[in-house]
């Protein structure tokens, strides 16, 4: 099964570019390079996620990545006074998300979810990102 991690990863920082040697990439490659970055970092983050998933693990967090709100009320309902969790309230603070609304609540139990069932996330994601970096470094846009 493959994952497809969509914890809205953020590739794109200033110095990016400059780090693996693309900085004078043309402004207009530059949007359809991290678009196509982005999308490659998630998908390897999932892959590495799902190696240590279980087979059940793998198919409930699936369905919360894909907004089955069966899975998400489900995990919500196990998870009483989530209105009152500092993690929903920054999410609905520091997002343009309604709270209450079907996405606040599935960024909400996606980032939980992985907080309790894959607590070394934020290593997983660095990891690949580094191994990224490190093939742009040598193939540039052909990674």
């Amino acid at each position: 099964m493959r994952i497809r991690s969509n914890m809205n990863i953020s590739i794109i920082e200033d110095g990016f570019l400059k780090e693996v040697g693309l900085d004078s990439l043309p402004e207009e490659q530059r949007q359809s390079f991290f678009n196509h970055l982005q999308e490659e970092l998630e998908v390897r983050v999932g892959e590495k996620l799902s190696e240590g998933f279980s087979e059940n693990q793998a198919l409930e967090y699936e369905r919360i990545i894909d907004g089955n709100q069966l899975a998400i009320k489900s995990f919500l309902d196990s998870s009483p006074g989530y209105e009152k969790d500092s993690l929903y309230a920054t999410l609905a603070q520091e997002t343009d998300l309604k709270e209450d609304s079907a996405e606040l609540l599935k960024t909400f139990v996606n980032m939980k979810w992985l907080a309790q069932n894959c607590p070394n996330y934020q290593e997983i994601v660095n990891g690949v990102l580094d191994t990224l970096k490190q093939e742009i470094k040598e193939n540039g846009t052909k990674f």
